[in-house]
């Protein structure tokens, strides 16, 4: 049974291959990933997540979301070696900021018309 959802936009080739990524490297099978056009995820989750809903790729674990750059280092602890990976990368000075600034990265590279992320990330970096 899955321990977590990744909710992604399936009409973004970026975020697909990301969820592809996610998919071949978890092999203990704890995440679900949730296309955000489904209108079940979109019933369970668009409340609960507003104006980010269609905008970043999101995990849910426990119940808990987390969002877009925010999701990084949740979803790295279910996956093999990604749980070392985090605990030595959160003793790394910066490395919240370098997460970011990766995420900002890819959604750079998201197709015209993608409706994930960088919007978002634009309007938070003004803030």
């Amino acid at each position: 049974m899955a321990q977590a959802y990744l909710l992604y936009d399936g009409t973004c080739r970026v975020c697909t291959l990301f969820k592809d990524a996610v998919v071949a490297a978890d092999l203990h099978h704890r995440i679900t990933s949730l296309r955000l056009e489904d209108p079940q995820t979109a019933r369970r989750y668009a409340p609960r997540l507003g104006d980010l809903y269609p905008r970043m790729f999101h995990l849910d674990v426990g119940g808990r979301l987390y969002s877009g750059p925010r999701a990084i280092p949740r979803l790295l602890e279910l996956l093999p070696l990604g749980g070392p990976t985090v605990a030595i990368g959160r003793r790394i000075p910066g490395s919240t900021r370098l997460t970011e600034v990766l995420y900002r990265l890819a959604a750079s590279l998201r197709p015209a018309g993608c409706r994930c992320g960088l919007e978002e990330l634009q309007r938070e970096a003004r803030a």
